[in-house]
C-alpha cells in the first residue's frame, strides 16, 4: 500500500501534465513562424537557451535521455544546424546562433505569458505551494550520491529566479523534482550493467503492455531504433533470465520481476529520501494544494498562443 508521501508524487506528474496542456499551444505556436514544429525543437531547443554560456553536447542529452537512440539526437542536432539554429564546435559540442536565440526566446516567453495567465488556485495557495516544493528541489540537491543529480542539475538551469511569478516557479520546480525522480530511477537501474532500451523494454513488460518486437516498435518509437535493434535487446534481457519466449511473445519471469521491482523499490527510496524535510502537517498541506491545483487547471482552457 502506498504511503501518503508516495501518493504525492503521481498528484505532482498530474499537475505537471496538466499545466503543459494548458501552454504548450502558446509555444507550438510561438515556435511555428520559425518553421520549427514540436518533434523539431522539444528536447534541445530549449536546453540549448538555458544552458548559454555552455555548449550542449550529445553526451549532457544521453544523461538526460539515456533510453533513446544516440543518433536520433545527433540527426536533430545536425539538422538544426543546417537550419541556422545551432552552430556546432568539434570539441565543445552545439549552441545556438543569433537566430536559434530568438526562436528560442520566442518560445519561452509565450509559455512564461501562458502560464502567468493561469489562476487554478489563490495566489496565496501558489506562493505557500512554492515554498514547499523548493524546499524539496533543495533537499534533493543536497541530498548524498547515489543517486546521481545529472537530470536535476540541468534542469535547474532554466530556474527562473525568486522573483519569477508563482506558477511559473511551479512549473520549474516540478520539472526538477521530475527529473530528479529520473536521476533515482538510472542511479537503481543502470549499476545492473543493461543498456537504457533493454531496461525500458523490461518496465514495459513489466506493465504487461508489451510482448512482441513490433509492440515495443510502436510504443517506443520516439526512441529512434529499429526493429532489429529491439530484437537485440529482447536478446539482452532473455540471457539475463529475466524474460522467456520469442520476438514474437515474451513474458516476464520471476527473475525479471524481482530484479524491476527491487530498482523501483530502490527509486522510490533514493526519491523520497529528500522529504523529511517536510513535516506530516506540511505534507498533507501540499497533498492537498496539489489536488486543488489540479483540479482548478483543468477547468482553465487551453491557450492558443497570443
Amino acid at each position: 500500500m502506498l504511503t501518503d508521501t508516495e501518493l504525492m508524487w503521481p498528484l505532482m506528474e498530474d499537475a505537471a501534465q496538466a499545466l503543459l496542456v494548458r501552454y504548450l499551444p502558446a509555444a507550438q505556436a510561438a515556435a511555428a513562424p520559425h518553421g520549427l514544429s514540436p518533434t523539431a525543437w522539444h528536447g534541445w531547443l530549449i536546453a540549448a537557451f538555458f544552458l548559454r554560456p555552455e555548449h550542449l553536447t550529445l553526451e549532457t542529452i544521453a544523461k538526460r535521455d539515456p533510453y533513446s537512440a544516440p543518433a536520433r539526437w545527433r540527426s536533430r542536432l545536425e539538422k538544426a544546424t543546417q537550419l541556422g539554429y545551432l552552430v556546432q564546435d568539434e570539441r565543445q559540442g552545439y549552441s545556438l546562433t543569433p537566430v536559434g536565440e530568438k526562436a528560442a526566446d520566442g518560445v519561452v516567453q509565450a509559455i512564461y505569458r501562458a502560464m502567468e495567465r493561469l489562476q487554478p488556485v489563490g495566489e496565496a495557495h501558489l506562493e505557500q505551494m512554492a515554498a514547499l516544493l523548493e524546499r524539496l528541489v533543495t533537499a534533493s540537491l543536497a541530498a548524498p550520491e547515489p543517486p546521481h543529480q545529472w537530470a536535476l542539475e540541468l534542469s535547474r538551469q532554466s530556474d527562473p529566479g525568486p522573483t519569477a511569478p508563482a506558477m511559473i516557479r511551479i512549473d520549474q520546480l516540478l520539472t526538477d523534482l521530475d527529473a530528479y525522480r529520473g536521476d533515482c530511477h538510472t542511479s537503481a537501474w543502470q549499476p545492473l550493467g543493461v543498456s537504457g532500451l533493454a531496461w525500458e523494454m523490461l518496465t514495459l513488460i513489466w506493465h504487461g503492455e508489451a510482448r512482441a518486437a513490433v509492440d515495443f516498435e510502436s510504443k517506443l518509437q520516439r526512441r529512434g531504433y529499429r526493429r532489429d535493434t529491439f530484437v537485440r535487446a529482447l536478446d539482452e534481457l532473455s540471457q539475463r533470465g529475466w524474460v522467456a519466449g520469442d520476438a514474437q511473445a515474451v513474458d516476464i519471469t520471476r527473475t525479471g520481476r524481482e530484479a524491476r521491482e527491487t530498482v523501483e523499490a530502490q527509486t522510490d527510496e533514493y526519491f523520497y529520501r529528500p522529504w523529511v524535510v517536510l513535516s506530516a502537517e506540511e505534507r498533507e498541506r501540499l497533498k492537498q494544494w496539489l489536488t486543488d491545483f489540479v483540479e482548478g487547471l483543468r477547468r482553465e482552457p487551453a491557450g492558443t498562443g497570443d
